[in-house]
């Protein structure tokens, strides 16, 4: 079974800044070469009401919001949409928002781009995001991102990523450079020894950095 994207691929966009939804619109509209339909919205109210008017592939949230921010609109997405992906992205990240983004159900928590490769880097992130969802829907599985799925999702994208990775009070990290996974690295191991031991543990907690 191929997976390649949907031919169309229906991508909701919130966030309260407009000339950054209309700068997505344009260049993720050109990077998705016609597979993907941006729409966007400038509120979570609005948003909400779009998801509910419409189906929609993915759902890529700003934090910060008037009103309802991000992170409330998630809460109310994962009760009435609990199938699909959730992508929170923002401009000011901290440790706190992106803990709670993670374990309140996001796929990704990913920062605002700010330069044409940073640009590339989330459209081909977000892009291989839809390739994995399709692919577990169209097997009738519903699955969360784990950290070998991330690492293996960013690869494909051909992004250069830092994870950083707790087990407990143990910290590791996992360096991908365009698409190739470098090194990992823990106190006590190095390499693919390190690697195997922090993407196949369970209970990692993981970070995606830039």
């Amino acid at each position: 079974m191929s997976d390649v994207p949907p031919m169309l691929s229906k991508v909701l966009f919130v966030d309260d800044d407009s000339s950054f939804l209309q700068m997505i619109a344009d260049v993720f509209g050109d990077a998705s070469r016609g597979t993907w339909e941006i729409q966007t919205a400038t509120s979570a109210g609005a948003g909400l009401q779009h998801l509910r008017a419409a189906k929609v592939n993915l759902a890529v949230i700003d934090v910060y919001m008037p009103g309802m921010d991000g992170l409330q609109l998630l809460r109310v997405l994962n009760e009435e949409f609990p199938t699909l992906p959730k992508v929170l992205l923002t401009g000011m990240p901290d440790e706190n928002t992106r803990t709670a983004a993670l374990e309140g159900g996001a796929a990704l928590f990913l920062e605002k781009p700010t330069s044409a490769a940073g640009y590339e880097s989330v459209f081909g992130t977000l892009n291989e995001l839809l390739r994995w969802h399709q692919r577990f829907s169209s097997r009738g599985m519903m699955r969360s991102l784990g950290l070998i799925d991330l690492v293996k999702l960013e690869c494909k994208s051909g992004n250069s990523r830092l994870f950083e990775v707790f087990l407990g009070d143990v910290r590791g990290e996992i360096y991908v450079k365009s698409g190739d996974i470098i090194h990992a690295i823990m106190p006590d191991r190095r390499g693919q020894s390190a690697f195997t031991h922090l993407v196949t543990t369970p209970g990692a907690v993981f970070y995606l950095r830039q």
